[in-house]
């Protein structure tokens, strides 16, 4: 298995305060930073220990503004390119 863990996840929310007190105040993340954007807080980045983290945005901020709705999760990976694989761009 070339995959070695979960990298992140991308979560969106209608409310950043409540996001951060769920997830930092009631599961235990610890907050890394926030995305700005023009000055705005827009999102969070929390992590989950190691290499794992969950970025959450502002609902307004995402392509698909949807509360709660996973975007994406990344996978770390070994070289994958010596499997033969193509990366979707």
């Amino acid at each position: 298995m070339i995959t070695k863990q979960l990298a992140h996840v991308c979560v969106y929310s209608h409310d950043l305060a409540q996001a951060e007190t769920f997830y930092v105040g009631g599961l235990g993340l610890t907050k890394c930073f926030n995305f700005l954007k023009e000055g705005a807080w827009v999102g969070l980045y929390l992590s989950c220990g190691e290499r794992t983290f969950v970025e959450v945005f502002l609902h307004d901020e995402a392509p698909i503004a949807r509360s709660g709705q996973v975007n994406h999760l990344c996978l770390e990976v070994e070289d994958w390119s010596c499997r033969g694989l193509v990366p979707l761009l």
